[in-house]
């Protein structure tokens, strides 16, 4: 899988327009949190929409229509996790996963969730090693294995701050849909 058919993928699983304070991410728009991405031009964007009184609930449908701000969009997640995840340089069928992961959890912790799902130290830097564990075996194993250590890695944060719960079904939903689309 490419780029633009994961990209296209994980777009359908971002919703809509969000600022909801328990979320650690913050206001969130096409997948891409404030908090977590302060310096993002889109951010600049979106502010001086509202400046103009564009109402909380037409943001997202603005922004999906802007050319300009998608662009900015699909920027991000080419350099941010995409290229961050070095999901051009993994198996095939690991790519999807792999870069849905990073978009949701981060690109350092996707890679160590896959150094998990292969067998090896979970440092978060796609090496050498990463790469040939990653090639070691049945491919489609390999996906499910990375799969359960995604559930498992929610099921912590779920563990650690049992108010975020709210967000299983959806990010539960996420990996089953990436399961779905990846075969």
């Amino acid at each position: 899988m490419n780029f633009s058919d994961a990209y296209r993928l994980v777009g359908l699983a971002e919703g809509k327009y969000t600022n909801d304070w328990q979320d650690p991410g913050g206001e969130t728009i096409c997948g891409l949190a404030r908090n977590k991405n302060p310096d993002l031009a889109i951010w600049l964007i979106l502010d001086k929409w509202k400046e103009q009184g564009v109402g909380l609930d037409k943001l997202d449908a603005m922004a999906r229509a802007d050319r300009h701000f998608m662009a900015l969009v699909a920027a991000v997640y080419k350099g941010r996790y995409w290229d961050a995840a070095s999901c051009d340089l993994l198996p095939n069928l690991l790519r999807y996963p792999v870069f849905s992961c990073a978009v949701n959890c981060g690109a350092g912790t996707a890679i160590k969730i896959l150094q998990r799902a292969c067998g090896v130290e979970d440092d978060g830097k796609y090496g050498n090693i990463t790469h040939q564990a990653c090639r070691i075996g049945d491919i489609n194993a390999r996906v499910r294995a990375f799969c359960d250590k995604w559930l498992g890695y929610y099921d912590e944060i779920i563990k650690a701050r049992p108010g975020l719960k709210k967000y299983k079904n959806g990010w539960y939903n996420r990996v089953d849909n990436v399961l779905r689309d990846n075969f």
